[in-house]
C-alpha cells in the first residue's frame, strides 16, 4: 500500500493475452527454479494442485505477490502519466533497448583503467537512460567467507600507445591474489578487459568481519594510468558472485 500512486500498476490476477494464464502463475513458474532464494516456500508451492494455488491466490490475505503489482522503478520512454495502466498505451515503451558498450570518446594519448563488469555496465546504463539512483561513494560487494572475489577491469587505450601494463593489487591482510597481478601485454585494441581474482580467508578473524577495501592500480611506462577501489564485506552465507 505504501507504493500506491508511485508508478503504473496491474493486477496479478489478470490473464495474459498471449499465455492464457494469470500473471501470478507466470511469476510463480519463473520463480520456482530459484531454490536458493526461498527454498521452503517454493517446495511447498510446487506440491500444491492448481485448485489449491488458485484458492490461495484468490485469498487477499494469503497472496504470495502484492496485489496490485506496482512498478516503482520503471521508466517510460515517452509521455505518460505516472500511474497510467501499464498496458494502456501501445506507443509507450517501458523497457530499454540493449546498448552495446563502446569506449568513451576521448582525446589522443588516452590510457586509463576502470572498474568493469556489472559496475561499469550499470554506470553507463543509468547515464544512457537518464536514471540517477542513489549510489555508494565507493563500489561495494558482499561475498561468502572463503570465496574468491573477482574484480573486473576495463582498460581504454589510444592507438599507438604502449601495450605493456603492470597491474598491482593491495588486498586486505590474510587475502591472497590468485591471478591478474603482474605485467601483461594487451591486444592492440582500443578497449580490453582483464580481471583480478583474490581469495578471501576461509577462517573468521576480527578484521574479516569488517568492511575492507581492495585496491587495484595499473601502470604503463612508469606512470599510473588508473586506480580502482572496492569495499568488500565477508558474510557467513551469500550467493556466488
Amino acid at each position: 500500500k505504501q507504493f500506491a500512486g508511485s508508478g503504473p500498476a496491474y493486477s496479478t490476477r489478470e490473464i495474459s493475452p498471449s499465455q492464457k494464464k494469470p500473471y501470478w502463475r507466470l511469476a510463480l513458474d519463473a520463480a520456482t527454479p530459484h531454490l536458493t532464494q526461498f527454498p521452503e516456500e517454493i517446495q511447498h508451492l510446487t506440491r500444491m494442485s492448481d485448485d489449491e494455488l488458485n484458492k490461495m491466490m484468490s485469498d487477499p490475505n494469503a497472496g504470495w505477490w502484492p496485489e496490485p503489482m506496482t512498478l516503482i522503478f520503471g521508466k517510460a520512454k515517452g509521455p505518460v502519466d505516472r500511474t497510467a495502466d501499464v498496458f494502456s498505451k501501445k506507443d509507450v515503451i517501458y523497457d530499454v533497448a540493449n546498448r552495446r558498450m563502446e569506449p568513451d570518446e576521448s582525446p589522443e594519448n588516452n590510457f586509463r583503467l576502470r572498474l568493469g563488469g556489472a559496475w561499469e555496465f550499470y554506470q553507463r546504463f543509468y547515464a544512457a537512460h537518464g536514471l540517477w539512483p542513489s549510489m555508494p561513494k565507493e563500489p561495494e560487494i558482499a561475498i561468502k567467507q572463503g570465496e574468491t572475489l573477482l574484480i573486473p577491469l576495463s582498460v581504454e587505450r589510444s592507438k599507438g600507445l604502449s601495450r605493456e601494463i603492470q597491474i598491482n593489487v593491495a588486498a586486505p591482510e590474510g587475502w591472497s591474489v590468485i591471478r591478474g597481478q603482474g605485467k601483461f601485454t594487451l591486444p592492440d585494441e582500443p578497449l580490453c578487459f582483464l580481471d583480478v581474482a583474490i581469495q578471501s580467508p576461509a577462517q573468521k578473524t576480527d578484521s574479516s568481519q569488517k568492511v575492507q577495501t581492495v585496491v587495484v592500480t595499473a601502470e604503463s611506462g612508469g606512470k599510473q594510468i588508473g586506480r580502482v577501489a572496492a569495499s568488500v564485506k565477508l558474510k557467513g552465507s551469500a550467493l556466488p558472485q
